[in-house]
């Protein structure tokens, strides 16, 4: 049976109205009038030349940028938009409209919550002024703001700021004070909270990791997320099911009307049972915006599921969608939520019907609908995904088409779990129970892509890398279809799927020329010296193999001649044993001092299971391994250390190996995890010091000397961190220092890897993610 042709007729309207509104946000309102002039005299001139395509283009034109326009500059325009654009102090009455979030590092942690203002007052003048604002707590206060629920009516003294460019805030609102609260939460409010602790409440008898996912998928609340849990779903792509969204809600629909189905609902009465769930998920979830966004997709995105399902309807239906959204919430054409949610609801639509009819003729038709539609929207979403992170998951795929028929009833039972709260918590933790178990899973499937040695492949930065990969996933949607057909076809794809996600290539110009290479390895250090031909020297091993490994793949490294390991914790020789089992190891050179004893005695038994010669260091010998040359400058326990710092023995860290080492032109100061009186004694034992590149002793903690960094006269300084680290690497006097002695920073804790090299008298460095 051949598919009825796609109706595009209202796309370049829905495109339209979503650029112009994108644009007239943060466009001054002169270029703005000068677009809606000519096209409400386009308008007109198509009306009289019955040109109806064209005039409704203009007329959406017109409406976008007015609505953009005249709701932009409100905000702006308002008291409150006045009084944050002088930072000025404001006392006013707000209403939260959402759960409180912590944000930030532990230390640098901060509350952010929307809220509604009700009156403001600054300078003596009051106003009553209903407006949107985030409001801010700071460390001091966190506890203060996070105590409170939604709904809570507050009276507040805040310093206001302007907010970020295109931003559906008046105003960010950071307190100076405690907030006191004037009322509590409405009686509606009241039992949506009810509703959403209870679902919390009744996970008591599941696993604190199903106890934290349930609530996260069933209304969005991921304070509960644990994580390991949070980076599992990260790397295999599955992050978008732990916020509110429109293929979440198209899930829950299909698994709703199938149930409804096979218990002989039909006709009208199938709309009804919808709708019910519609609802339902709204009133749980509450009726913030992004909540309403979900709502539009996930109905729109339902016409494109189950048998018969018009897809032509269903296009059409999004393009009002998108237009309508536009005009009622304009900064919705920000926002990286709805680009998400619209392009997964026009993957469902645009290939859903046809693969789950495909799929359908080899597999039951409930089991075709749950994996067609988590199929759609991943491919339709990859470049936005790949846009926002950098990274192609190559387990997201696969991981999302497994999770398929888990995700709709996890949704159900945790709403049902929700619901039965408010009147019979006892019962209530049975269907948590049934929740928990439920999602157990599409967690096991998220650790398992995860744990994968090539789970995300990098992807090239820039706009052209990004429509190369657009045009790719349109070209394997287009030819999906045929693939879904044939039950061989479709296992030899995933079969192909898992042989990606055991390697991953290297990035484009990767490695090229290098000397030396920082691999990004989380909260550890890791760095490689090119010995030449496929060898090299790895100075510390991370705090687990797979990143490093990695590492190593991806600079063609095939034999390691030394490894170094400057010190004996565990972020530093955590990953030794990996690197030892996946390459040949020549020598390993390890610490005079034997402490912390455990690690020592770990080392020596990987070293002694691999059969890795073990030498000791001693300060003032040089090593060379192939291309590489190493100055030991010192190394073991140093007279005086012997405090702690940040829970870690000072003299462990004091005792690092200090080596310069050489590759071709190229000087490179390696310190270990040395502390100040560790940098005093480097410095005052006359070795020479000058390096080209600085590796940031410790991390890039806030314990430095700065003689010894002036002393290297390095351009280049190192922080080898973890992203989000718990002891804030690097610190911000480390950086400060390493500004004011004119050095280049390059951190690793934003997932790059860096290599170094000079060409002539020029200190070249390139970046990548590889791992």
């Amino acid at each position: 049976m051949s598919e009825a042709p796609l109706d595009l007729r209202l796309v370049p309207l829905a495109a339209a109205a979503w650029l112009v509104t994108w644009w007239v946000l943060t466009a001054s309102p002169g270029w703005v009038l000068a677009l809606v002039g000519p096209a409400f005299a386009g308008a007109v001139v198509a009306v009289l030349a019955r040109r109806w395509a064209v005039a409704g283009l203009c007329v959406v034109v017109v409406a976008c940028a007015g609505v953009g326009l005249v709701r932009a500059g409100a905000l702006g325009s308002s008291p409150l938009g006045r009084a944050a654009d002088e930072s000025a102090l404001v006392v006013a009455e707000v209403v939260l409209t959402s759960d409180v979030r912590v944000v930030g590092q532990p230390g640098r942690q901060r509350a952010v919550v929307p809220a509604r203002t009700h009156w403001a007052e600054s300078r003596g003048v009051g106003w009553r002024v209903r407006q949107p604002v985030q409001l801010v707590a700071p460390a001091r206060l966190l506890d203060d703001l996070v105590a409170l629920p939604a709904g809570a009516r507050l009276r507040v003294e805040v310093i206001a700021q302007p907010p970020d460019p295109g931003s559906p805030q008046a105003a960010v609102l950071r307190l100076t004070r405690a907030p006191e609260l004037v009322a509590g939460p409405g009686w509606w409010s009241r039992q949506v909270n009810r509703t959403r602790s209870g679902l919390v409440a009744s996970m008591g008898w599941s696993p604190a990791e199903q106890a934290g996912l349930v609530p996260s998928l069933v209304v969005g609340d991921t304070s509960g997320v644990l994580p390991q849990t949070r980076d599992a779903f990260q790397a295999t792509g599955l992050t978008h099911l732990t916020a509110v969204s429109g293929t979440n809600l198209t899930m829950l629909l299909v698994t709703l009307l199938v149930v409804a189905r096979t218990v002989g609902v039909r006709g009208r009465w199938l709309h009804l049972v919808g709708v019910a769930g519609v609802v339902v998920f709204v009133v749980v979830c509450r009726s913030e915006p992004s909540v309403l966004r979900a709502s539009a997709m996930g109905i729109v995105g339902l016409a494109a599921v189950g048998a018969g399902a018009d897809r032509r309807r269903g296009i059409r239906h999004l393009c009002v969608a998108v237009i309508a959204l536009m005009v009622v919430d304009p900064w919705l054409a920000r926002s990286w939520g709805f680009a998400l949610s619209a392009s997964a609801s026009a993957g469902i639509l645009w290939w859903g019907p046809g693969w789950r009819e495909r799929l359908a003729r080899w597999m039951p038709g409930w089991l075709a609908d749950s994996l067609a539609v988590p199929l759609a929207a991943q491919l339709a979403t990859q470049p936005l995904v790949t846009a926002l992170s950098g990274t192609v998951s190559t387990s997201g795929l696969l991981a999302n088409v497994l999770v398929g028929p888990f995700v709709g009833p996890t949704t159900i039972l945790g709403l049902c779990t929700a619901v039965v709260a408010l009147v019979a918590p006892g019962v209530a933790l049975v269907f948590g129970w049934l929740a928990g178990w439920c999602v157990q899973p599409i967690l096991l499937i998220a650790h398992a892509g995860a744990g994968l040695p090539a789970a995300t492949w990098t992807w090239p930065p820039g706009p052209w890398a990004l429509v190369v990969l657009a045009v790719a996933c349109l070209v394997a949607g287009l030819g999906m279809g045929w693939v879904l057909a044939r039950r061989w076809a479709s296992l030899l794809m995933a079969v192909l799927l898992v042989a990606a996600m055991l390697r991953q290539p290297p990035p484009a110009g990767w490695p090229g020329q290098w000397a030396v290479a920082f691999c990004s390895v989380g909260q550890g250090d890791a760095t490689v010296l090119n010995a030449g031909a496929g060898r090299a020297v790895l100075v510390d091993a991370g705090p687990e193999a797979r990143p490093v490994n990695s590492c190593l793949a991806s600079l063609g490294v095939r034999e390691l001649l030394l490894v170094v390991l400057t010190h004996n914790h565990a972020d530093h020789i955590g990953g030794l044993a990996g690197v030892l089992a996946a390459r040949p190891v020549r020598l390993l050179l390890v610490n005079p001092l034997q402490e912390p004893a455990s690690a020592h005695r770990e080392v020596l038994a990987l070293a002694a299971r691999e059969q890795v010669p073990v030498r000791t260091a001693a300060a003032g010998t040089t090593l060379v391994a192939g291309a590489a040359t190493l100055q030991v400058v010192q190394a073991g326990a140093l007279a005086g250390s012997s405090g702690t710092a940040a829970g870690e023995s000072s003299a462990e860290n004091d005792s690092s190996i200090v080596l310069v080492a050489t590759v071709g032109d190229t000087r490179v100061l390696l310190p270990g995890d040395l502390e100040p009186l560790g940098q005093q004694v480097a410095l005052s034992g006359g070795a020479d010091l000058s390096a080209h590149v600085i590796k940031m002793p410790h991390h890039g903690s806030s314990r430095q000397e700065e003689a010894f960094w002036r002393a290297s006269g390095a351009r280049v300084a190192v922080a080898s961190a973890g992203e989000r680290n718990t002891h804030g690497h690097p610190a911000a006097a480390a950086l400060r220092l390493a500004g004011s002695l004119s050095m280049r920073v390059l951190r690793t804790d934003a997932g790059e890897s860096f290599t170094v090299w000079v060409d002539g008298n020029r200190l070249q460095v390139r970046a990548a993610r590889v791992g």
